[in-house]
């Protein structure tokens, strides 16, 4: 439900909740990853690559993809200040 522009129960973007301005931090942040850590990311939360497939891709045991993977996801946090960029 919207009232007064604003969906209910979301900030304003007075209070932060501006989500083009978020969107754009996580840009920021996604670029100052290393190319590897990028294309971690991109694979398996944009283009929705199974661990299987992002194994396969890199030639190492789905563990380790997984290991990798969430590695990045931690890297892109630390540069955020901790905050996760999917809420």
């Amino acid at each position: 439900m919207i009232q007064d522009g604003q969906p209910k129960g979301k900030s304003s973007p007075s209070e932060g909740g501006n989500l083009l301005a978020s969107l754009i931090d996580i840009k920021k942040g996604y670029l100052q990853l290393e190319v590897e850590d990028q294309t971690l990311l991109r694979l398996r939360h944009h283009e929705n690559f199974t661990l299987q497939q992002i194994a396969g891709h890199l030639e190492c045991a789905i563990s380790t993809a997984d290991r990798r993977c969430a590695h990045s996801l931690r890297r892109l946090q630390e540069i955020l200040g901790g905050i996760s960029p999917w809420g």
